[in-house]
């Protein structure tokens, strides 16, 4: 079992490193890389290339001249030459036995959607909270469970299967593609923790929160059994409240 991790940049050399040698760092070692870049001016390039003189056969690069974020998902996907597909930010990080973990999950499960919790650290790496996403079934994806997309090993045929990443959506087109990877597949949960996902004002998580709650209005209105739509509209309502409130 390979897996393929994507991490897309532009101007990201604050934090690479740490996202790159948390990869480095896993005792499976059966994975490659995958460099998008969108046009860094800063020590971005520099740095990617030092690692891929160091490990040129499991690290490559690519530029993207056009499109979104979303874009460089499916770029990604259609490099990819592993089973399972993962996008790590390139501030992010995994923890040590992340992969081996996987590997273990799928070999008892053979699921091609496997995920785990996710642990939140800010711009000085402190963790200070959790995200628990023990999905008791599908639907209950559609009441705002968090399940990042960090924490998330995902067959690459079964990305392609579903239609690729939406590139419709700027900032919630992970939550589309965890939604239709659900529908679509057998999932297993793993009770640990796969990374670390860093909320800081750099990221698009912070800055463009109420946007992507829009967006994921449009999805759970799309795919969201009939019976339960007014009730996830009302969850999803009463979380833009208490961002709304939290932001202020």
């Amino acid at each position: 079992m390979k897996i393929s991790v994507l991490i897309p940049t532009l101007n990201s050399e604050k934090y690479l490193i740490q996202s790159i040698e948390s990869v480095l760092a896993q005792d499976y070692t059966n994975f490659e890389i995958i460099f998008i870049d969108k046009s860094s001016t800063d020590k971005t390039l520099e740095i990617i290339n030092s690692y891929i003189n160091k490990f040129p056969d499991k690290i490559s690069l690519h530029n993207q001249d056009k499109g979104n974020l979303t874009t460089a998902f499916n770029m990604g996907v259609d490099l990819a030459k592993g089973d399972f597909f993962i996008v790590l930010g390139s501030d992010d990080v995994f923890n040590l036995g992340c992969f081996s973990k996987v590997n273990n999950a799928y070999k008892k499960s053979k699921s091609e959607f496997i995920f785990s919790n996710t642990q939140i650290f800010d711009e000085n790496s402190k963790v200070y909270k959790t995200w628990n996403t023990n999905l008791k079934s599908v639907n209950s994806i559609f009441f705002h469970r968090v399940l990042g997309h960090q924490a998330l090993f995902m067959k690459t045929d079964l990305i392609k299967k579903v239609g690729y990443f939406d590139e419709s959506f700027k900032y919630a087109m992970d939550y589309d593609i965890i939604v239709k990877g659900l529908l679509n597949s057998k999932f297993c949960y793993v009770d640990d923790y796969f990374c670390k996902f860093r909320m800081s004002g750099d990221n698009l998580t912070s800055k463009y929160i109420f946007d992507s709650l829009g967006e994921k209005e449009k999805i759970i209105r799309k795919f969201c059994p009939k019976l339960l739509l007014p009730f996830s509209l009302i969850y999803l309502n009463l979380v833009r409240v208490k961002k709304y409130f939290s932001y202020r």
